[in-house]
């Protein structure tokens, strides 16, 4: 006779998210354990209780073991920066495919429920990490004086909206896009603003100087004269003859 199968508390508590994320706190632990096929007994000899349940459900994943954490310090000064943020960000986005049950479920259950969860939250740690990656290789010469604190928020919010909107829309996404040209394409637009020039050149300086460059079509004696007041130039409804000419008086 075939052994029963025996179920991870893992994936007994995948189910437990589900059930709580489709029918809120309300959500019975009979509805659970027939979602996770086990019986109610099951889960009361893991959890005594339905509270203890739920409150195994909100508990915060370790940060340090999330991959795209773990492999940060192992980045930094080797490669390239651009080839490290489109990995990040498809390993961020990766981390937040399987989180989104549980973020989703956070919700759901309210703002008193989340604030059970014990510890800072890893939101939090998963920013400063990012902010430390960022400002080790801004040490080394690798990445340009910007403000981390706002890279490390914009990177990250951008790979969450990635998959969130992912799990939202589901087949009602008109453009689907695939994970890893997006972090590609996202990481190329991030180096071209931030790749590291002049020790101590405000970042957007090329830009600026790009854009004070005359235009190609544009010749030099077209454009006005520091020194030349508007009123010394004709206007377009003066004829010629009635300029004064150098040998009048």
């Amino acid at each position: 006779m075939a052994r029963p199968t025996i179920l991870s508390d893992d994936a007994i508590l995948e189910s437990a998210r589900a059930v709580f994320l489709l029918r809120g706190p309300g959500a019975t632990t009979a509805e659970v354990a027939a979602h996770a096929g086990v019986s109610e007994g099951s889960l009361f000899r893991r959890w005594k209780t339905k509270e203890a349940l739920r409150a195994a459900c909100l508990e915060h994943v370790a940060v340090d073991r999330v991959p795209w954490v773990a492999r940060l310090a192992g980045r930094i000064g080797h490669g390239s920066i651009g080839a490290h943020l489109e990995e990040i960000g498809l390993e961020m986005i990766e981390a937040f495919r399987t989180l989104m049950p549980r973020i989703c479920m956070q919700g759901a259950l309210g703002e008193a429920e989340r604030r059970r969860a014990r510890g800072p939250h890893p939101a939090l740690e998963a920013r400063a990490h990012l902010q430390a990656y960022f400002l080790a290789e801004q040490a080394l010469g690798r990445l340009a004086d910007v403000d981390v604190d706002v890279l490390a928020r914009a990177f990250l919010g951008v790979m969450f909206q990635f998959a969130h909107l992912e799990r939202m829309l589901g087949d009602e996404e008109p453009a689907p896009l695939d994970a890893r040209k997006f972090a590609r394409a996202h990481a190329a637009l991030l180096v071209a603003g931030i790749a590291a020039g002049p020790r101590g050149a405000p970042p957007l300086q090329a830009a600026d100087a790009a854009s004070a460059r005359p235009r190609a079509s544009e010749s030099p004696s077209a454009r006005p004269r520091a020194s030349e007041s508007p009123s010394a130039r004709p206007r377009a409804s003066e004829s010629p003859s009635a300029r004064p000419r150098a040998s009048e008086s």
